[in-house]
Order: C-alpha cells, then sequence, then structure tokens
C-alpha cells in the first residue's frame, strides 16, 4: 500500500507540473529572443526647435514694449531628446513615431554597437503617429512586421527600446486588456492600440513590442500617466497598421488609404434579448453607384469589412485604416435579416 501511495504520489506531481507548464508557455529566460531582435533597434537623437514667448505673462500688455523688443516677441530654443526606432528592411529604413521626429531640425541614429548615422524623415502619417526615416546604410538587420497576429489579453510581450536614454532596454509584461480606441491621448479615435501593463517610460517611444517567439507585433507610441513615467499603462499601434503605414510612407511618401463613400453610424440595439450593443449603420451614400451598382445601401448593417468583424462605426473606421485607396473591399451586411456579401471599389481618401 506504501509503494502504491508513493507511485500515485510521484504521478500526481508530475501531472501537476505538466499542468502547469503547458499553462504557462512563459520561457525561462528571453535572452535568445533578446538577441536575435535587438541589432535592428535603434536609439533617436534628436534637436528640436521650440518658440515660446518671452518673458513674464504678468506684465501688463502696455508696460511690455519696455522690456522687450517690438520684432522680437517669441524665443526660438532649441530642445534634444531621445526615443527608439528600428529598421524594417535591410537597406537602412526605420520605423518610428511621428510625435518624436516632428518637427526636429537634426536626427542621428545609433545602433547596437554604437555606431551613428544621421537621418532623414521619408513621410509621416499622423493618423497613426508613424513616422518613416531613411540612413545610408545597405545590409542593415531588419524586423518584420506581423501582418496578423491574434493578441489575447494575458499573453506575454516585451519591448526592446531606450528609456530615459539607456538604449537597448528591455522591458516584459502581458497584454492587460482588449483592444481600446478613442483615446484622449491619441490624435487619432479609432485605432485599436494594444494596451499593456510593461513599464514603458520617456525614450521607449517608436520602439517595437515582440511576441514570445520575437515577432514585432506592435509600435509603443503612448502611455497614461500623471507624472509623465510608467504606472503600467502603455499602449502599442498595431502590426498590421504600422506595416501598411510603411508600405505607403515608403513607396508614397505619405499614407493613401480607401474610403468607400458612405457615412455609418452607430445604432444601439433595445429590447429585452439585445446585450446593449450597438451596430454599424450606413445612413448616408455620396456616391450613387455605391448603391446602385456595388449594392451597399442606406439602411444596411455593415458585419465584416474584408476579413475583419464590425460592431460599430470606430470599427469599420479601423478595418478601413490599412485599405489602400485603389482597393476593392468585401463588406458583408445585414439588409431587411438577410446576410448579403457586395465588393466596392475604394477612391482615395481625402483630409
Amino acid at each position: 500500500m506504501r509503494i502504491i501511495a508513493c507511485v500515485c504520489a510521484l504521478c500526481s506531481v508530475f501531472i501537476l507540473s505538466f499542468l502547469l507548464a503547458s499553462c504557462t508557455h512563459f520561457p525561462n529566460s528571453l535572452s535568445r529572443q533578446y538577441h536575435k531582435v535587438s541589432p535592428a533597434v535603434v536609439t533617436l537623437h534628436f534637436e528640436k526647435q521650440t518658440r515660446t514667448a518671452l518673458g513674464n505673462q504678468n506684465i501688463p500688455e502696455n508696460l511690455k514694449h519696455l522690456f522687450y523688443p517690438k520684432d522680437n516677441k517669441e524665443s526660438s530654443k532649441i530642445k534634444t531628446g531621445v526615443g527608439t526606432g528600428f529598421y524594417v528592411s535591410d537597406d537602412g529604413y526605420i520605423l518610428t513615431s511621428w510625435h518624436l521626429v516632428e518637427n526636429t531640425k537634426k536626427i542621428l541614429v545609433e545602433d547596437i554597437s554604437e555606431n551613428i548615422f544621421q537621418a532623414k524623415i521619408i513621410g509621416k502619417d499622423i493618423d497613426s503617429d508613424l513616422a518613416l526615416l531613411k540612413v545610408d546604410r545597405q545590409g542593415t538587420p531588419y524586423l518584420s512586421l506581423a501582418s496578423r497576429s491574434k493578441l489575447e489579453v494575458g499573453d506575454w510581450v516585451f519591448a526592446i527600446g531606450a528609456p530615459f536614454g539607456f538604449g537597448h532596454t528591455m522591458n516584459t509584461g502581458v497584454v492587460s486588456a482588449e483592444p481600446r480606441s478613442q483615446l484622449e491621448i491619441s490624435r487619432s479615435s479609432y485605432i485599436p492600440f494594444i494596451q499593456t501593463e510593461l513599464a514603458i517610460n520617456p525614450g521607449h517611444s517608436g520602439g517595437p513590442l515582440f511576441n514570445l517567439t520575437g515577432q514585432v507585433v506592435g509600435v509603443n507610441s503612448h502611455i497614461f500617466s500623471d507624472t509623465g513615467k510608467a504606472i503600467g499603462l502603455s499602449f502599442s499601434i498595431p502590426a498590421d497598421i504600422a506595416e501598411f503605414v510603411f508600405q505607403h510612407l515608403k513607396q508614397y511618401g505619405r499614407v493613401r488609404r480607401g474610403q468607400l463613400g458612405i457615412t455609418v453610424k452607430d445604432s444601439h440595439l433595445q429590447g429585452e434579448n439585445s446585450s446593449g450593443g450597438s451596430l454599424a449603420v450606413v445612413t448616408a451614400v455620396a456616391r450613387t453607384e455605391v448603391c446602385l451598382e456595388y449594392g451597399l445601401c442606406v439602411g444596411d448593417t455593415i458585419l465584416k469589412i474584408n476579413d475583419k468583424n464590425v460592431a460599430n462605426s470606430l470599427d469599420v473606421l479601423a478595418a478601413m485604416s490599412v485599405v489602400a485607396f485603389d482597393g476593392i473591399v468585401l463588406v458583408t451586411i445585414e439588409r431587411k435579416g438577410k446576410r448579403l456579401r457586395v465588393k466596392v471599389p475604394t477612391t482615395e481618401k481625402t483630409g
């Protein structure tokens, strides 16, 4: 009986260990992943010219001429800063955050070997807050952006960046919530940001967010903080949006997004059996052929844009943010209880 009890105990320990190993998915070390991807991450050093009003603003307007020259009511200052970027091609293209390099006079790129190169701005996309830089180099190590990477709450991720100028610093954490849009800290209302609890600090912006296999799943963009320092609320731009922006900036110098030529508004579900959600309903059509020729009409409820499920108007905007100006969109709709699929050519979005 004692032998049987020992065998049962050993089996229990083995099964428990197996279950824990199966559920954790977190390796003992991320050293291999770090050394694999870090050569493609760079630290950005830049100079910005800022303009500020001169003097004490409490001085009455009718007395300011006694203190300052009439033709010099603003002061120009040079501000230095640091951020992160990463190579996205072997010929020196670098993706980073636009808010880092906006209004810069000079951008220097420092790689992991402390080599320094001067970069120029190729293009910017204000909607996604991304910018594409270029250095005069060939054979650069680079990272590929994951075109499709489904992240779940609780998935482990890591970042490499230059917090407070400490280059190639690694942080780990988990995805802490479902994607969030309409963030007050962002210029875009519809980007479905990846929320993590990584310790992202000033200097991390523009750097890559990785999954545990070393794929780039996002670009670190914003933090929410009253102090400007990490409190565990960090937001990253999804990799599929970053890939779309990169390709357009490289080819055109700007992002040429497509539009369907419709207006979509949220219609909130009502009734005892509703879950309190909403629907994306077409309320106007700018081009008559959208309805007459392609079959997308006022009153239709949009369920999918290509292969992306849609639950509200922000979802429609997010799905369209990675559709080109010369594309054809497969729209799944519901009309009078029937599900239909229609193909609609896009035109270039302006403004």
